[in-house]
């Protein structure tokens, strides 16, 4: 029994009650296990600043993360300023101030190969996928020579977006849905959608930006589908007078569709007035699909070639040679050993 010490009443009948001690004292428990000991005490100091360094380094992921994502969007706004698009000297002011000068830009393009022998779909309907990776020194030349006049505004929608931070400091952005929207002087619209993957440096900039193509979608105001049509009204009257009196049908091959017709489905005039109303809608043409042509594409790679030639140009200027072969050949013995820690042990081979 636990002896509980009798209440003191002092002169003048104001009662003080017994200490807490005396009646619930403390008892040391000694098969204690550690675990309860450490929960009665609270974390140990290293495990206290362990906590706390965590809390500090997610504190600052999420900080980087919004910070990054931020200039990500606003990138993606000022890529679709209207006035400037086709301005060589806004878009290298762009490219210096959110790409490094060493990045690399990447693109992959569904170059739609359905022709109008195989309505149905089948083994030449199936979509070529086609390339291209550049410097990012080439933004300038790209954007001017890939735009074409008839584009008024490029809008930029990144949608499902996922940012990540990496161990060496980089942070890279995923959209799962990026969007690209090209409106025509005529009101018509070029919509791609595809996956974006962006990786920005420790300074906030990009060193790699990749697209790639999932669909493409057309679409026409009505506007100018009003006018469009009655230009084709007339065209169609003027023509069909002159097709009557040779009385020759057109084949759909021919006509170039952008649409696989079949012949029962329309008559001659109808596909003819079809072909003269894709004809004028800016986005049904070939020249306005993202299909960059042969010779745009020949250039970018001369320009390529010329960024990365830029190294050995310098070396040559700096050491006074003349031939590229002997400032080749220098170049590679002075770096002769950087060359091989770089490709690393030669492989063993397997014993017979």
């Amino acid at each position: 029994m636990i002896p509980v010490r009798e209440p003191y009443y002092p002169p003048g009948g104001m009662e003080i009650p017994a200490s807490m001690d005396a009646v619930q004292p403390h008892i040391n428990v000694p098969n204690a296990t550690a675990g309860q000991q450490e929960q009665t005490q609270g974390p140990p100091p290293l495990r206290r600043h362990n906590m706390v360094q965590y809390q500090l380094n997610t504190n600052l992921k999420r900080q980087l993360s919004n910070f990054t994502l931020l200039k990500f969007l606003e990138f993606c706004e000022l890529a679709g300023a209207r006035s400037k698009l086709h301005d060589k000297e806004y878009w290298q002011k762009v490219s210096e101030d959110y790409f490094t000068p060493e990045g690399t830009i990447s693109f992959v393009l569904k170059k739609d190969n359905k022709s109008s022998d195989t309505p149905n779909g089948g083994p030449d309907s199936i979509p070529q996928l086609r390339h291209f990776e550049m410097l990012t020194s080439l933004i300038p030349q790209f954007v001017t020579g890939w735009i074409s006049p008839g584009v008024e505004s490029v809008d930029i929608f990144p949608l499902l977006i996922k940012v990540e931070i990496l161990a060496n400091g980089s942070t890279y952005i995923e959209s799962r849905k990026f969007c690209l929207k090209y409106t025509f002087k005529d009101g018509s619209h070029f919509d791609i959608t595809g996956i974006a993957r962006v990786v920005y440096n420790q300074q906030l900039k990009i060193d790699l930006f990749e697209f790639q193509d999932v669909e493409t979608s057309r679409a026409v105001d009505l506007k100018s589908l009003y006018s469009t049509f009655e230009k084709c009204l007339k065209r169609s009257t003027i023509e069909s007078g002159k097709a009557e009196r040779h009385n020759d049908l057109e084949t759909e091959s021919q006509l170039n569709l952008p649409f696989a017709l079949e012949e029962e489905v329309l008559s001659n005039k109808q596909s003819s007035m079809i072909k003269m109303i894709a004809d004028e809608v800016l986005n049904a043409s070939g020249q306005n699909t993202l299909d960059m042509d042969k010779k745009f594409h020949s250039l970018l790679q001369l320009y390529d070639t010329f960024s990365i030639m830029s190294t050995l140009v310098e070396f040559s200027t700096a050491n006074g040679i003349a031939s590229p072969l002997e400032s080749l050949d220098t170049f590679l013995n002075l770096n002769k050993h950087i060359l091989k820690e770089s490709s690393g042990p030669p492989a063993k081979r397997p014993r017979t």
